[in-house]
C-alpha cells in the first residue's frame, strides 16, 4: 500500500470492496425490515353480500397535512388486500381503519380493535377488518 501526500494531509487508496458486499448488505437490510412490513386485510360487506369498490383508508392524528391515505379499493369479492413497503407508513396504535362507500354508512376501526400481531409493543404489522356496511339512510 502507497501513500500520496497531498499539502499535509496524507490520502491513501480505498480499500476494494468485494462485489458481493453491496448485494449481500442489501438482502441482509431487507431481510431485516421485511418482518416489519405493515399488512391490511379488509373484507367488506352489506346485507351478507360482498361490497365492490369500497375505498379502505389509515387515519392517523400523527400523518399531517391531511391525516390518512387511502390503501385501496375492495374487488368484486368485498376483498382488500394492502402491503407496505417496509421503510412505508406504520399503522400505530392510535390510528383508525376507515372503510368507505357511497350510500352506506361509513365505518372506522381503531387499530387496538383490528390488529393481528403488533411490533415494538405500538406497531401494527398486520391488521385485519371485517366491515358490515349498513346502507345509508334517506332524508
Amino acid at each position: 500500500m502507497f501513500v500520496v501526500v497531498c499539502g499535509r494531509i496524507p490520502v491513501r487508496p480505498m480499500r476494494r470492496v468485494s462485489i458481493w458486499a453491496t448485494p449481500f448488505l442489501f438482502c441482509t437490510m431487507l431481510a431485516a425490515t421485511a418482518c416489519h412490513a405493515m399488512h391490511v386485510r379488509a373484507e367488506v360487506t352489506a346485507d351478507s353480500a360482498p361490497v365492490e369498490d369500497a375505498a379502505v383508508a389509515m387515519w392517523c392524528p400523527q400523518i399531517p397535512p391531511t391525516r390518512g391515505r387511502i390503501l385501496g379499493r375492495t374487488n368484486q369479492d368485498g376483498l382488500l388486500e394492502h402491503r407496505e413497503h417496509p421503510l412505508g407508513a406504520w399503522l400505530h396504535e392510535d390510528c383508525a381503519i376507515l372503510v368507505l362507500k357511497d350510500g352506506f354508512e361509513s365505518a372506522r376501526y381503531p387499530v387496538p380493535d383490528v390488529c393481528e400481531r403488533w411490533r415494538m409493543g405500538y406497531r401494527c404489522q398486520i391488521a385485519r377488518v371485517r366491515a358490515d356496511l349498513q346502507r345509508r339512510q334517506s332524508d
